[in-house]
């Protein structure tokens, strides 16, 4: 679960392989959880456990689902669409979105 809080806020996204992800990300999600960048290939070996931590994580940071097609869902993603013609980073809709929840 530590994987993927600290990958959150610096990818703006957990990756399927995070030793797959740009080494200074993983070097600092490495340093932040005060292990070598080569341990977190052991993360997620087992099939679930993304899913898993996700869970866990989305219940600790009081993420709420939203029903596609609601019309704070259409707020959210118009505000994101128009923040993402005036801006060329990903990390900063995560961020966006996040914040106006």
């Amino acid at each position: 679960m530590l994987v993927q809080l600290c990958t959150l806020p610096w990818l703006g996204f957990v990756p399927d392989d995070v030793t797959a992800a740009p080494p200074a990300a993983a070097a600092r999600v490495a340093e932040r959880l005060g292990v070598i960048p080569a341990a977190l290939r052991l993360y997620g070996k087992r099939d679930q456990t993304r899913s898993d931590h996700l869970g866990l994580i989305a219940t600790y940071l009081e993420w709420q689902t939203t029903p596609a097609g609601c019309q704070a869902m259409k707020e959210l993603e118009q505000f994101l669409l128009d923040r993402g013609m005036e801006h060329d980073s990903p990390t900063l809709l995560f961020n966006l979105a996040r914040a106006s929840i």
